[in-house]
């Protein structure tokens, strides 16, 4: 704040500090780490609410597209929306969006819900999840290099000029973000792998679609990018 008394500039502090202590000056605009280092030239390694952006959108083709426009209009979302993903927590209304332009029947319209996390459908939650995993996975191989390079990198940031060090921190912390949501879509998907059976057996709910689904999981990129271009509508629009 601005003292006129003092006709100086008062800054308050969140800790005590000593004389030679760094200190850092939160963003006031609540940007993330990559918008950080593209306009300022560094990263914040203990930033709580770094982001990345993921966008999704409905598919115009859709028979239902001008309900569920309906839908998420009603909620201040558009037709093609963007959606911060967090190191720490799951994006709720992303899954919500997701799930709703992957409805098929107009009675499931009536679950949807972006205030609380309710599943439509197990059909319906198990190709949301999936095709929200294979995305993630696309954009971690979209990488040269894995978590665990960067690490052994850092380890030896002495070597690295400033540049070279931000921009591998900035990296760093995009990919833990990834791994963080491709870990959290892996624990929402196991319960619904499989159901048991009376046999006592577990026998998966869309056996029919396993084979498509593993290959989205563990294909080649060439051809899971491909299907999940078909997936999503991609080509519909």
């Amino acid at each position: 704040d601005y003292d006129e008394a003092t006709s100086s500039v008062v800054l308050v502090a969140d800790d005590f500090y000593t004389p030679g202590d760094e200190i850092k000056v939160l963003d006031a605009q609540g940007r993330s780490n990559t918008e950080l280092m593209l306009s300022c030239g560094q990263v914040d390694m203990e930033h709580a609410d770094d982001y990345l952006e993921w966008t999704t959108s409905l598919v115009t083709t859709d028979r239902l597209y001008d309900a569920k426009r309906e839908i998420v209009a009603s909620v201040g979302l558009q037709e093609e929306q963007t959606f911060p993903i967090f190191v720490n927590r799951f994006p709720q209304q992303l899954l919500s969006f997701i799930r709703l332009a992957r409805v098929q029947e107009t009675a499931e319209l009536a679950k949807i819900t972006f205030d609380r996390d309710v599943i439509v459908s197990e059909m319906n939650e198990y190709e949301t999840l999936m095709l929200m995993m294979s995305d993630v996975r696309e954009r971690i191989y979209a990488y040269e290099t894995n978590l665990e390079e960067d690490l052994k990198r850092l380890q030896r940031s002495s070597e690295l000029s400033t540049k070279e060090k931000a921009a591998l921190e900035c990296r760093f912390q995009e990919k833990q973000i990834l791994q963080a949501t491709m870990d959290a879509i892996r624990k929402r998907l196991n319960p619904i792998r499989g159901i048991p059976t009376s046999a006592g057996k577990l026998e998966d709910p869309n056996a029919d679609l396993l084979e498509v689904f593993d290959l989205m999981e563990n294909g080649p990129k060439r051809v899971v990018g491909g299907f999940l271009k078909w997936a999503r509508g991609d080509y519909d629009k």
